[in-house]
């Protein structure tokens, strides 16, 4: 015996192989803890195919798995393992990084088999295609053409609710379009997401962090002293309600923080509005807005500099008290544009973490 048969045995013995394994040209595969051969998959019968499918995604041959995947279920078309089938040609199209091809195998198998051995990884899959689409990988169109698929990625999460309603997964899918479309800028559309996963997971453990990161994007979407003040308003009733049901979380997040924020926002508005009426020489209406600021927000700086203008007005005696708002006029926009800082969810992040201190 050569050196190099010499070593083949020792190497065969120390891994529990036949003597004879080094030289044929069988396969083998561990299995319930020792080595058996197998024989290679034979084209013709449905279990042959399979196993040839199952070698092609392990090796990386992609295309052809999924071709044969085709013809399997054409030549087979009432075999047991069409659903497996299907799931292999999903992956080997996931592994071609085409996503969406990938999704619509899954789709089919799910369809046909909705609670069968594969839907959970089908799956799990669909929600890995969802993520990469979210993240930026295109949409193979005519094998050609690469296209934005984010919306598409966002119309897979919220169907896999659908297939398992109730499930983490489905949880998971529907608090990862609110953090996707806040990430995006889309703060409306975000609140409306958290509030979806509200509807059907309110008793979760997550639904505090979702009833926070919906006040912070309601908050977010107001656009300044300009524009419409609807969503500061609401904001302010969605973090009051979070502090009522969970004062500790809201102590942890800085909501009390926020809300004066939010307060002084509106006095800033409401300030504002009343020099928006000063500049068209409209004096009681600029003197009642003038006056909701002292009233409404007496500890803020608008109240202070709102004093100084109400002074300048009733020295020149151009108003007496007006008690209600004025009448629109024909153009209301005020002039002047404010910024304020963006709350970052990061600001929020520790309520995230010690949620759950409901009184």
């Amino acid at each position: 015996m050569s050196k190099r048969s010499g070593l083949a045995v020792v190497l065969c013995m120390l891994l529990g192989l036949p003597v004879g394994w080094a030289s044929s040209q069988v396969e083998y595969e561990f299995e319930g803890g020792q080595w058996i051969p197998t024989t290679a998959p034979a084209e013709g019968t449905p279990e042959g195919e399979l196993a040839i499918i199952r070698r092609c995604v392990d090796r990386g041959a992609n295309r052809s798995a999924v071709n044969r995947a085709r013809n399997f279920l054409k030549k087979y078309p009432d075999s047991p393992a069409r659903q497996e089938v299907m799931m292999l040609a999903g992956v080997a199209e996931m592994n071609r990084g085409m996503y969406f091809q990938a999704y619509e195998w899954f789709e089919k198998q799910l369809a046909e088999s909705p609670d069968g051995r594969y839907s959970a990884r089908s799956l799990d899959c669909e929600y890995a295609i969802a993520e990469a689409f979210l993240g930026g990988k295109k949409r193979v169109v005519a094998k050609v053409f690469r296209l934005s698929a984010k919306d598409e990625g966002v119309d897979i999460l919220n169907r896999i609710p659908e297939h398992v309603p109730g499930s983490a997964l489905a949880e998971k899918s529907l608090m990862r379009i609110g953090d996707f479309r806040y990430s995006a800028g889309d703060y409306t559309d975000a609140a409306l997401a958290y509030d979806h996963y509200l509807q059907l997971f309110g008793k979760s453990s997550q639904a505090p962090t979702a009833m926070l990161k919906a006040a912070n994007a309601t908050y977010t979407s107001y656009g300044g002293v300009q524009y419409d003040d609807t969503p500061l308003i609401e904001a302010q009733q969605r973090f009051r309600r979070f502090s009522e049901s969970y004062p500790l979380s809201a102590k942890t997040a800085n909501v009390p923080t926020v809300l004066t924020q939010i307060q002084d926002a509106q006095a800033a508005k409401a300030f504002e509005t009343a020099r928006f009426y000063q500049r068209l020489r409209q004096p009681r209406a600029a003197a009642f807005y003038y006056r909701l600021v002292t009233d409404q927000y007496p500890d803020t700086d608008w109240a202070s500099q709102a004093k100084v203008q109400l002074a300048k007005l009733d020295g020149a005696k151009q108003v007496a008290r007006v008690d209600k708002a004025p009448s629109p006029t024909a153009s209301t926009r005020p002039v002047v544009e404010t910024r304020r800082d963006v709350v970052d969810l990061e600001t929020l992040a520790p309520a995230t973490q010690k949620i759950g201190t409901k009184k």
